[in-house]
């Protein structure tokens, strides 16, 4: 099954991506106009992993997983997902 969707990436740290019970494998592309940095709950800019605007990633997400995304303050990013679950 294939779900997709966008989420608008600030300062303030949101969830972007959650597994349950299956691996998934994920599609993610940053379509806003300033990078934006990946990781846990407690992600920032000095710890996240970034990902430059225009730019994707693809891979896989372990169940019961959570990414968070986060953008440098006074900037927003979008992120826009796609995922499949094997």
């Amino acid at each position: 099954m294939a779900s997709s969707g966008q989420t608008t990436v600030t300062s303030t740290s949101v969830l972007i991506i959650q597994t349950y019970g299956a691996y998934r494998d994920v599609h993610l592309r940053n379509v806003g106009s300033h990078p934006m940095y990946c990781g846990g709950s407690n992600v920032s800019t000095t710890n996240g992993f970034v990902i430059p605007k225009d730019a994707y990633i693809n891979f896989r997400v372990a169940p019961n997983s959570e990414i968070w995304a986060v953008c440098n303050s006074n900037e927003t990013g979008v992120a826009s997902v796609l995922y499949m679950e094997p």
